[in-house]
């Protein structure tokens, strides 16, 4: 958060790695050379001194001062990667404001099961299992709340933390592509691409939904204060486009 490093995965080295860019002098440092790194699990810290990934045994951190790697979570037996980029098979993870909880989806055999750390204790607790779980989020201030991406004909999930209320948080309407979701900061609203007819509001709790944009956005990323969005564009690519999440 106070922005004095920037990461970032390179292959450069002939596999995936962290690195960092130290922001005050533009060096490159890099942080791990470790086999079998997810790329797309990387989560840096809040706090700035850790960046959170998985690999194919276990949930890892790297501090970036000494580059210690600490072992957090071991897989269970059997435990593995979906084949493929798409959904839950990139394996992102999530990790709370607070950096106090790291949610990591594990799949093993037929299922997944949502994994949260407690980064403090070192503990670990399986909250969920299901046919798929994807793309997890904390709650931008909410360390007890998640939303996770469930099969693509019913993708919105929320769920507390302890396991309670898991539960579908939008109804896809006929043949709607629902995708791309993220929290609106101050609020316990999620907004999410209705591609390519724009970004659609669903407030978890009154059910209520609404129009956010209008125009072809495929990756909405969203400020810190929620007051401003940003999305790229496909079919037709019309660039990088920024709005207002709130005035419709």
């Amino acid at each position: 958060d106070a922005m004095t490093r920037l990461f970032f995965v390179s292959h450069r080295s002939g596999e995936p790695e962290i690195w960092c860019e130290v922001r005050a002098s533009g060096e490159l440092q890099q942080l791990t050379a470790h086999p079998g790194l997810a790329e797309w699990s990387v989560h840096p810290a809040h706090e700035g001194r850790h960046v959170y990934f998985t690999d194919t045994v276990g949930g890892w951190r790297v501090d970036v001062e000494d580059g210690h790697e600490e072992c957090l979570f071991r897989f269970p037996a059997g435990a593995g990667r979906e084949k493929g980029l798409v959904g839950a098979a990139m394996g992102t993870t999530s990790l709370s404001h607070d950096d106090r909880f790291w949610a990591v989806p594990v799949k093993t055999g037929s299922l997944y099961r949502f994994v949260i750390i407690d980064t403090c204790l070192g503990t670990s607790e399986v909250i969920l299992e299901r046919d798929t779980i994807g793309h997890p989020e904390f709650h931008p201030t909410d360390n007890s709340l998640l939303r996770y991406a469930g099969p693509y004909h019913s993708r919105i999930w929320t769920i507390r933390r302890d396991g309670s209320a898991n539960r579908l948080a939008y109804a896809r309407k006929g043949s709607e592509w629902i995708v791309h979701e993220t929290w609106r900061p101050g609020s316990r609203e999620i907004i999410t691409a209705n591609w390519p007819h724009g970004c659609t509001g669903i407030d978890i709790d009154s059910g209520a939904v609404r129009r956010v944009c209008s125009f072809n956005a495929w990756h909405p990323s969203i400020n810190r204060q929620g007051t401003l969005m940003c999305a790229d564009t496909v079919y037709a690519d019309i660039g990088l486009q920024l709005f207002d999440p709130l005035d419709g």
